[in-house]
């Protein structure tokens, strides 16, 4: 089971960098050939970076607005 959008933008970016890290290292530890493992960290991953990414954009956006 992977983590829902709804989740993620719950959790507090050092929630997220902690949650990446954690990641990474199941990751290490699933064995190659477990397929539906491996996807499921891999959404997790992107759905994590996703949410990182938006709120870099949103941060950098009211920042400019902040300066007009």
């Amino acid at each position: 089971m992977t983590m829902s959008p709804e989740f993620a933008a719950l959790l507090t970016d050092s929630e997220i960098d902690g949650a990446l890290n954690r990641l990474s290292a199941a990751r290490a530890r699933v064995r190659p050939d477990d397929i539906d493992a491996l996807a499921a960290i891999d959404a997790d991953v992107a759905l994590l970076k996703t949410e990182r990414a938006w709120r870099e954009r949103m941060r950098r956006k009211y920042a400019s607005d902040d300066e007009n």
